[in-house]
């Protein structure tokens, strides 16, 4: 099986990988952990940089985190920057009025919406990104590694985000009744995003794989770790 010959080789040659998920989860800019848990993971940005490290043209781009379960592979990213301190469903219309001419402002406020939609898409696109060239890694040179002689691989893709997902909790109960859910859901839209991406790349791939994608919040992963 994939995912424990993977395993395997991974507990007898990246030992030196194994982090703690609040060292994993912290951010490059300000040094702070999306998630606190002294649970180990493998680096996965340091075991690719040992992959390609004589590669001529760079090193890819990859999840932060490798993971296993009994019969799945689980590469885990850690992304901050989708919770926003005012969204159209929170702000406040009296407080976002002009001072000099106590008016709202439509111009200005579609445009700083406009502006939160752009970062989310470059946010998406980023996980897009490392989703791909995670799974190349897996199969092009993980999967020969182990010498594992598989024709099908299980793989989970763990997505954990800085946002509170009790702030969805009316779309996501809309969702299990089968009604429409807000334009505005980032939990949806990422999750949507990456499964139309996964999919497209799955028929890239040689070997048979089967992709599943799990949306997070940084506060609903503490009870499932």
């Amino acid at each position: 099986m994939a995912a424990q010959d993977v395993k395997n080789y991974a507990d007898e040659n990246w030992n030196q990988y194994l982090e703690s998920i609040t060292e994993l989860s912290k951010e490059q800019k300000n040094g702070n952990a999306l998630v606190t848990s002294d649970k180990q993971m493998y680096n996965f940005d340091k075991i690719t940089k040992k992959i390609y490290a004589k590669r001529s043209n760079g090193v890819p781009t990859s999840a932060d985190a490798l993971a296993f379960s009994k019969k799945h592979i689980q590469f885990v990213e850690f992304k901050s920057g989708f919770k926003k301190k005012i969204t159209k469903n929170t702000m406040d219309k009296e407080k976002a009025k002009c001072d000099k001419t106590n008016a709202f402002c439509n111009d200005y406020w579609n445009l700083f919406f406009k502006n939160q939609e752009t970062e989310s898409i470059g946010l998406i696109n980023s996980l897009q990104m490392k989703a791909a060239d995670s799974y190349m890694t897996l199969e092009k040179q993980i999967l020969p590694m182990c010498q594992s002689d598989i024709d099908r691989v299980l793989v989970d893709l763990w997505v954990i985000i800085d946002e509170d997902e009790i702030d969805y909790m009316e779309d996501t109960l809309a969702d299990l009744a089968g009604k429409p859910t807000s334009k505005d859901n980032i939990f949806k839209k990422v999750e949507s995003a990456l499964s139309r991406f996964l999919r497209q790349k799955k028929m890239q791939m040689e070997i048979s794989t089967i992709m599943r994608v799990f949306m997070c919040s940084q506060l609903e992963i503490m009870r499932i770790i």
